[in-house]
């Protein structure tokens, strides 16, 4: 379905996707229907192709999967069922008569998060000097990771582990410099920045 929508002080055209999947479209007030439509007609392949990556971004990145399909470590994997078990690449867990719950999903974020963090964290100890006393996960909306250097916590979003194993670690590795520079100052980015030579092109897969 496309909505039309007309703008007194637009001169361009502009194409989207909202959060249902409809596209809207936007254009000159002056503009006729007959017009956007010959202009839907000749971008259609270009309609499509934002049709399908907002489809995709949604199944990796807003829990919403596609026929038992779920994204882990940045690959998308298809939830097998056997003896009683829901087993999602190599992480597997035991399911009750509730079958695969949102819980039981978050188990296997926790799993394969815990083994990907194993050898990150070592890693990024000598790198930053500093070390965590509390790892935990929670279920935040809104953001990938949190930390309490007072404390010595860090805590990361379940939903962290639909990510790529080089953003996790952008993640973690972010959070852990905070216990050496409290504030986002100049000096936390470039020390920051130091370690992760491709920051900007990680940091853009995340705002994705």
């Amino acid at each position: 379905m496309i909505k039309y929508i007309r703008r007194k002080n637009m001169k361009t055209l502009r194409v989207r996707v909202d959060e249902e999947g409809k596209i809207i479209i936007s254009g000159p007030q002056q503009m006729s229907k007959e017009e956007l439509n010959q202009l839907v007609e000749k971008n259609k392949n270009t309609i499509q192709t934002l049709k399908d990556n907002h489809s995709i971004y949604h199944r990796r990145y807003k829990n919403q999967p596609e026929k038992d399909r779920y994204w882990l470590l940045g690959k998308e994997y298809h939830l097998i069922y056997k003896n009683n078990k829901a087993i999602l690449g190599e992480y597997e867990v035991k399911i009750s008569k509730n079958g695969f719950t949102k819980d039981r999903l978050k188990e296997i974020y926790r799993l394969a998060l815990e083994k990907v963090l194993e050898e990150i964290r070592l890693e990024c100890y000598d790198l930053v000097g500093y070390k965590e006393k509390v790892l935990s996960f929670y279920q935040y909306k809104r953001r990938y990771g949190t930390c309490f250097p007072k404390r010595g916590e860090i805590r990361l979003s379940y939903d962290l582990a639909r990510r790529s194993i080089e953003e996790i670690r952008f993640v973690y590795l972010h959070e852990l410099m905070h216990f050496k520079h409290p504030n986002h100052s100049k000096e936390f980015y470039k020390d920051l920045k130091s370690i992760i030579s491709d920051y900007y092109r990680i940091e853009k897969m995340l705002k994705e």
